[in-house]
């Protein structure tokens, strides 16, 4: 008997583990983004899932991005919805993805985050901000915002 609670104790953590996945990928409607931008709002979005201890992030391969890069002509026109997001998920085996857009309007940039299920395409947790990125400092002090939030919707 002690085996078997010994046994559950040290699997349970792990099967917990492993079923928060977050594979993470950030877009833009708009060319005005630098490539630059979307890569360090896509690290930083990593680093706040993976501090959260409760979440794995799931490095972005290059076939992920391949699938998702097929579909953002559909996203820029708005066709492409979360079951879409979702399938693509589950292809890489994660459970949630994170999509975060960025668009900028004048001098000014929406960032929306939401993080979505992959079983059930429901949208977990959702977050924006608006914001001027100047300079390094604050792209990672907005994504720690956004993200802040994204996490403590989910928790």
């Amino acid at each position: 008997m002690k085996r078997i609670i010994l046994l559950i104790a040290i699997c349970l953590p792990m099967m917990v583990m492993a079923q928060n996945k977050v594979a993470v990928y950030v877009t833009s409607s708009s060319e005005n983004v630098a490539d630059n931008v979307k890569k360090i709002v896509g690290c930083e979005l990593v680093a706040a899932i993976v501090n959260t201890k409760q979440y794995k992030a799931v490095e972005r391969t290059s076939d992920f991005l391949s699938q998702i890069s097929k579909e953002q002509d559909y996203q820029r026109s708005g066709k492409v919805d979360d079951d879409q997001i979702s399938a693509i998920g589950k292809q890489f085996g994660v459970n949630y993805v994170c999509v975060a857009s960025i668009m900028p309007y004048n001098n000014i940039y929406y960032i929306q985050a939401r993080i979505i299920d992959v079983e059930t395409a429901t949208v977990m947790s959702f977050a924006r901000i608006t914001t001027p990125l100047v300079n390094l400092d604050d792209i990672i002090t907005t994504v720690k915002q956004l993200s802040d939030q994204l996490i403590g919707n989910i928790n």
